[in-house]
C-alpha cells in the first residue's frame, strides 16, 4: 500500500498470485497498480506486468481465479458450457446490487459471455452458466470473475451463451 499525495489519491498493489502479504514491489510480474481517486470513486487500472491486462474498462475492482480442474475434463472439450456457483462476502459488499456488473473473462482477458441463473446479493452467491472455448484434459482450465463496478452496464449475455439450443432444462 503506497501512501496519497496531494491529489487525494490512494495506489494499491494487488498481486493476484501469491496470497502472502508482502511489501510493494518495483514493476513485479502478476502486479497491478490500481490509483483511486476517493472523491469520484473512479479507479485506474495500470498494467504493470508488461501483460495482456486482465480487463482495462471501466473499473473492476475484484477478481476472482475459479479453476476447472484438469481431472475433471475426460477429454479436450471446446464451446463448453460451465456451470459456476461461487459464494464469496465479498461480492455481497462490491459487486453491483442487482448483479449486473459480473463479468467473466479466460486468463488471456477475453470477455466469456454468461448467464445468470441465480443471485443472491444478501448472501454473495451466484450461479452462472459461462460459455468457455476451450476445456483442457491435460492442464487445469483457468476463468476469472470479475466485479466492483457497480456503475458498469449488465455484463449477462444469455444469447450468446444458449446460442445452438432450442431449449434448456436444468434439472436439479
Amino acid at each position: 500500500l503506497e501512501g496519497g499525495g496531494a491529489d487525494d489519491s490512494v495506489s494499491y498493489w494487488l498481486d493476484f498470485g501469491d496470497p502472502t502479504p508482502a511489501a510493494p514491489l518495483n514493476d513485479p510480474d502478476n502486479v497491478w497498480l490500481i490509483d483511486e481517486d476517493f472523491e469520484s470513486g473512479f479507479g485506474l487500472f495500470e498494467d504493470r506486468t508488461d501483460a495482456t491486462a486482465w480487463y482495462q474498462a471501466d473499473p473492476w475492482t475484484r477478481r476472482v481465479e475459479l479453476t476447472v480442474s484438469a481431472a475433471a475434463v475426460p477429454v479436450t472439450l471446446t464451446d463448453q458450457l460451465v456451470l459456476v456457483r461461487h459464494t464469496d462476502v465479498a461480492l455481497s459488499t462490491s459487486a453491483a446490487a442487482d448483479g449486473a456488473d459480473i463479468l467473466f473473462t479466460d486468463d488471456s482477458g477475453a470477455v466469456l459471455p454468461h448467464a445468470i441463473e441465480s443471485w443472491d446479493p444478501g448472501s454473495g452467491t451466484v450461479t452462472a452458466w459461462v460459455r468457455v472455448p476451450s476445456l483442457d484434459a491435460a492442464v487445469d482450465t483457468s476463468l476469472f470473475m470479475l466485479y466492483g463496478a457497480p456503475a458498469a452496464p449488465r455484463q449477462e449475455a444469455p444469447r450468446e451463451v444458449w446460442t445452438g439450443y432450442r431449449a434448456n432444462w436444468n434439472l436439479a
